[in-house]
């Protein structure tokens, strides 16, 4: 695809310099004074979208001959439209129209239209316009393969050198050659140049972002009782366990024997072991003594949530987690405009192509070799997007796609076909190393097992194989007559079987087979063959010796015909799961489940559109992973598989761990929230607990929990950081402005290849912050305000060395 080989930036408004002419000769210019995007690829949020505004202090100016009209691009406090907004812009200028009297034309109407000229500019410079950014992974080997074809196929054609006179052909060769070189020279400094800008782009790309803050939330049997004290005169955790978990409802006596008050008391504490205290709240002093206090920390903490590009989070758990992933699960943006996600995922199919490819390629070094990856898509990227998973993973690693009906009723909106179905496409990092697990019994798996004796319950199916291989040809030695007298099954001996097929001819004796039907005919049995309905030889499920085994799992029934059948009892007692099938039509997996469910956990207006069903993640983590497996999910929107490994955890006492990244500015008020909730209470209504006071009636050890978040440096922090110093004012031999260049190629070498990195290096990786790690600070925008901002040095150092914090 087209942007197969770039990294996928982010798609934005690309603010353009805008001016035309007027006939009169005069200049009419758009200046943008102002303006900014969201961070991160974020979409903004409903009723803060940016827009065109015309700056109030200073609508327009003169420079000469030019009226330079000044723009700002922000939200607009009113929450008007940009239709609204120009609207009122031209209105602006009608009322100064005594100063335009040089730019009367302006008013006029615009040729073959019924708008003013000035009407029809403004129209088109604030229509936004929205591109992808990339940066070229090679783009030097790129524009050099570039020239040679260009100058092989455009400049040296190979037809002026063969056609016409000795002495012409070598005048032509001469030229071309010569225009050839001169092209070359220029061409090959141009490429230079631009090599330089891109590759340093990539270098910050690649550049392994900071951690700007790392908190950890924890229930309170992690938290010596000595911290308590603290604890209960904060009143920022108080008021967030009332907005999380509802705690000014305990007025009675619940679990512990202590009722809530105002202010907390440690005796309430203690009697709420599951409250989930958030080091965030607290200043740094307590967090740092009650981490201290913590050993085996990296061990016993049971997630991490990180607050950044999934890009850049891959990239920084590189080491730290290289081949230690056992499940990955995404359920990335699917293309469409049906739902707002957070990635302004209006993209064309190349665009989103080199967006997944670039994160799953970096998965995949985190998978363990039997580890699998499991894709959540639906039919607008499902063809492209497993021709990239392909590339990736090797088509070979392709395990299975299942199909998932989330939309039994279908999307009302589709032209044609109403959709109701989406995929999950499943690879492995190594398929001769996977294996998949089977999904618990449901409901109506048990029902089906309606008979009943003194071994417990049981359904029926037929001995006799249907279907793929099952004739008497392809399984010869399955094939074999079964004796019934009275009821009673009877195998044949081993002797009579041996005469049924012969190997080496490779042909069956019918007659021995008949010859066998007569003589057990005479002592009263009844000889049964795997004949169908239809007079196709087929074979038993088992063969002979399996039959022996099992004698006690078959009997034998009468149809409605009067004939005997033989029958499989198939227990439930020995039922593990069920394998899991291709298509998942049961209700549960239904997309409304997975909204009513975050309807539950968060009472008043809706916070994330087409959160998945909790139950379409739950089984594709039992399907991938094991007890004591760490599962990843990069697109963790609202927090589902966070939220699928805790109650799974619950369920079977198991040790799994998760990871989620998520970038979205909802990380903080819907899948932090989330999880936190989830750790406190399994079951929730109306945003509370149900019952109010959480899962007191779990064992304790299913309700300690540990969760750690860190929120990474953006790509546009490490560009708001850099600062460029000339390479003459970068040392005082010669004094600073001196020239610092002998001869003027050795500035044009400079220029060319050294001198973003020379002139940057001071604050692309500046050495000195290493002397005080803890006091280093950089300027870090969040929700769209730029401060300075203390980073954690230590913590990104962690991660980069892959170092386990025991302590």
């Amino acid at each position: 695809w087209a942007n197969a080989d770039q990294y996928y930036i982010k798609t934005s408004e690309y603010f353009a310099n805008y001016g035309f002419s007027l006939k009169s000769g005069k200049r009419v210019v758009f200046r943008l004074k102002d303006a900014g995007t969201e961070q991160n690829n974020n979409k903004a949020k409903k009723g803060e979208e940016r827009c065109f505004i015309l700056l109030e202090t200073e609508p327009f100016t003169f420079d000469g001959d030019t009226l330079v009209i000044n723009i700002e691009n922000r939200a607009d406090a009113q929450g008007r439209k940009q239709v609204k907004i120009n609207e009122e812009m031209i209105a602006t200028f009608d009322e100064h129209r005594n100063a335009l009297t040089d730019f009367e034309e302006l008013f006029a109407n615009y040729p073959d239209k019924e708008i003013s000229v000035l009407q029809y500019h403004v129209t088109k410079y604030t229509a936004t316009n929205k591109f992808d950014f990339f940066i070229h992974k090679d783009l030097g080997g790129f524009l050099r393969r570039e020239l040679d074809f260009f100058i092989k196929n455009e400049v040296l054609l190979l037809d002026n050198f063969i056609d016409g006179e000795q002495d012409d052909i070598i005048l032509r060769m001469s030229k071309g050659l010569a225009k050839a070189r001169a092209l070359k020279a220029i061409a090959d400094k141009i490429i230079k140049f631009l090599t330089g800008l891109e590759e340093f782009q990539k270098k910050l790309w690649l550049k392994k972002k900071f951690v700007v803050a790392a908190d950890w939330c924890m229930t309170l049997d992690f938290v010596d009782e000595k911290f308590y004290q603290e604890i209960v005169a904060n009143q920022a955790q108080h008021d967030a366990w009332v907005a999380l978990f509802g705690i000014d409802g305990l007025s009675t006596d619940l679990g512990g024997g202590v009722a809530y008050e105002n202010p907390l008391s440690v005796e309430f504490l203690q009697a709420n072991q599951n409250l989930v205290l958030d080091t965030a709240l607290f200043d740094a002093d307590f967090k740092h003594r009650l981490m201290a206090s913590i050993d085996d920390l990296d061990e016993r903490t049971d997630g991490l949530l990180i607050h950044g590009d999934n890009f850049h989070a891959l990239n920084l758990l590189q080491e730290g987690y290289r081949e230690q992933i056992k499940c990955i699960y995404i359920d990335p943006p699917y293309n469409t405009n049906a739902s707002e996600i957070a990635y302004k995922n209006g993209y064309k199919h190349s665009s989103w192509l080199s967006l997944m490819e670039n994160r799953t390629s970096m998965s995949k070094n985190l998978l363990t070799d039997d580890g699998i990856s499991s894709f959540a898509i639906d039919d607008v990227e499902g063809a492209e997007f497993q021709l990239v998973l392909d590339g990736v993973f090797g088509e070979h690693n392709r395990i299975a796609n299942t199909i998932i009906i989330q939309n039994p009723g279908g999307r009302h909106d589709d032209k044609f076909i109403a959709t109701c179905h989406e995929y999950c496409f499943y690879y492995a990092k190594d398929i001769s190393l996977a294996k998949t697990n089977l999904l618990p019994l449901g409901e109506a798996d048990i029902k089906s097992f309606r008979f009943e004796d003194e071994f417990g319950k049981f359904r029926t199916r037929d001995l006799i194989r249907s279907g793929n291989n099952s004739s008497r040809e392809a399984r010869p030695f399955m094939y074999y007559p079964i004796l019934i007298k009275e009821g009673t099954i009877k195998t044949i001996n081993q002797n009579e079987f041996a005469k049924i097929y012969d190997k080496e001819l490779k042909v069956f004796n019918d007659e021995h087979v008949e010859s066998l039907c007569n003589r057990y005919s005479k002592e009263g049995y009844e000889f049964i063959l795997p004949i169908d309905p239809k007079g196709v030889k087929r074979i038993w499920r088992w063969g002979l010796n399996s039959l022996n085994e099992r004698l006690n799992d078959v009997f034998c029934k009468t149809d409605k015909d009067g004939n005997n059948k033989i029958k499989v009892k198939d227990w439930l007692g020995n039922k593990e799961g069920l394998k899991p099938k291709s298509i998942w039509a049961d209700a549960k997996y239904a997309g409304a489940n997975g909204t009513n469910l975050l309807t539950s956990m968060f009472s008043g207006e809706r916070q994330f559109d087409y959160p998945k069903a909790l139950s379409t993640v739950y089984d594709n983590i039992i399907i991938a992973s094991e007890s004591d497996s760490t599962i990843l999910d990069y697109f963790a929107g609202s927090g589902t598989t966070g939220h699928a490994v805790i109650n799974l955890n619950r369920e079977d006492g198991g040790k799994r761990k998760y990871i989620l990244v998520e970038m979205g500015e909802y990380f903080e008020t819907v899948t932090k929230p989330r999880i936190q909730k989830v750790i406190y209470a399994k079951d929730w209504k109306d945003g509370k607990p149900n019952p109010l006071g959480g899962t007191r009636t779990d064992a304790p050890a299913q309700n300690s929990h540990c969760f750690k978040t860190i929120r990474l440096e953006s790509y546009e922090d490490a560009l708001n950081n850099l600062k460029f110093i000339p390479i003459e004012d970068q040392t005082s031999s010669p004094p600073p402005n001196a020239p610092v260049f002998e001869k003027p190629e050795h500035y044009e070498q400079y220029l060319l290849s050294y001198m973003l990195d020379m002139e940057s290096r001071g604050s692309a990786m500046n050495l000195d912050i290493f002397k005080n790690p803890f006091k280093y600070k950089m300027k870090i925008t969040t929700h769209n305000q730029e401060s300075v901002t203390p980073v954690d040095l230590v913590e990104t150092f962690n991660y980069l060395i892959g170092l386990r914090v025991a302590h």
